[in-house]
């Protein structure tokens, strides 16, 4: 007579239950919210006026003349330091040579 092994039997039962938990628990899912229900909406433009931006974008070019004049005053003063400096350096360099 052919005698049965005994762990088959348990590991079938095992493999059942766990098959029998995943299918119940798959059966448990909430459902999605719907993601199309929840959309954003834009943005309401701006109530300016067209006088309005025309004064505000005057006012910035002002500022930008403004600033970029600064920086030429600036950059030449950095230039005449500049060149102040590159020629006390070479009158230095002329009495350490003589």
């Amino acid at each position: 007579m052919i005698t049965m092994n005994r762990v088959i039997p348990i590991i079938g039962g095992i493999v059942l239950v766990i098959a029998v938990a995943v299918a119940v628990k798959s059966g448990e899912r909430q459902p999605k919210p719907d993601l199309m229900a929840k959309l954003p909406t834009a943005a309401a433009p701006d109530v300016d006026t067209p006088a309005d931006t025309v004064r505000s974008l005057s006012a910035q070019v002002a500022q930008m003349v403004d600033q970029t004049r600064r920086l030429t005053e600036e950059n030449q003063k950095l230039r005449e330091q500049n060149a102040a400096a590159m020629d006390q350096e070479k009158r230095v360099a002329d009495k350490v040579r003589a």
